[in-house]
């Protein structure tokens, strides 16, 4: 089920259906055992900065930070957050 989420999640991003692409990360993000679990937050992120939202883009990756701190998307949200100056 999470990897249809993630997907769909994709999908909706690319569609430019933002809202529904929100949810679908989010959906996906909850399935904290699911390997899809992170890249779901880290393209939660990006897609938030994407929309202009920055503090939650940047909520979401610390959020991933904490929860997934040794995963390669961690280490692409940790890129994100320098990047902006966080």
């Amino acid at each position: 089920m999470v990897d249809a989420y993630y997907w769909l999640g994709q999908a909706q991003y690319v569609l430019g259906q933002n809202d529904a692409a929100i949810h679908s990360y989010e959906s996906a993000a909850k399935y904290s055992q699911s390997s899809k679990a992170p890249e779901a937050l880290l393209q939660l992120g990006q897609l938030y900065q994407a929309i202009g939202q920055p503090a939650k883009a940047r909520a979401t990756f610390h959020r991933l930070l904490q929860h997934y701190p040794s995963t390669p998307a961690a280490q692409k949200a940790q890129a994100q957050l320098q990047a902006s100056g966080h």
